[in-house]
């Protein structure tokens, strides 16, 4: 049995800037005997996230609100709770996976802000200091380290570095395509 105090966490926890590319929200346990009803995702408003992955037994609803900066936010609902002490003891093990694609925008640790909601009504939240969605709460919820990936390299060098490899494919073709004229020219002669 998982000991309480589990984590919630970004895979991969590294990236590139400007690809897109499928990420998983992965949200362990944090207390025993205790099953998750609902889990909350706030990105970096400099995050887009393209599309989601269906995550069986949980719905989904994704909103996006503009005011004076973006928010966006995730929301998976348990579908079935578990009312038969054998099958809570069971939930309360699974990890909850969240697969979603994404691009990061910038070379920058992006903090994705995530609240976990259990049954009886508790509340374990991971939020870095300067929260996007929400001002500190006092008491009533457990708050731990906003999950974190690290994103290197611009879009400007990832889209640099695509156009330098196509560029060095179409020159190698050419120079191959040269050759091999020269090689039958040759040949012919001969």
């Amino acid at each position: 049995m998982p000991a309480a105090g589990g984590t919630a966490r970004i895979d991969p926890p590294n990236a590139s800037a400007g690809q897109s590319r499928l990420f998983t929200l992965v949200v362990e346990p944090e207390q025993e005997g205790a099953v998750v009803t609902m889990v909350e995702l706030y990105p970096s408003p400099d995050f887009a996230i393209e599309s989601f992955a269906p995550a069986p037994g949980w719905h989904r609803d994704w909103t996006i609100r503009s005011e004076r900066t973006t928010v966006q936010k995730a929301t998976w609902t348990r579908e079935d709770v578990p009312s038969d002490e054998e099958e809570i003891e069971e939930a309360s093990e699974e990890d909850a996976l969240f697969r979603f694609v994404g691009t990061p925008e910038a070379s920058k640790t992006y903090s994705f802000e995530v609240r976990q909601i259990y049954a009886d009504g508790s509340v374990v939240h991971w939020r870095g200091k300067d929260s996007v969605a929400f001002p500190p709460q006092p008491g009533g919820e457990s708050v731990r380290p906003a999950p974190t990936l690290l994103v290197t390299g611009s879009a400007g060098e990832a889209r640099g570095s695509s156009t330098l490899a196509f560029v060095a494919i179409v020159v190698g073709g050419l120079a191959l395509a040269v050759g091999v004229a020269a090689l039958l020219a040759g040949r012919r002669r001969a």
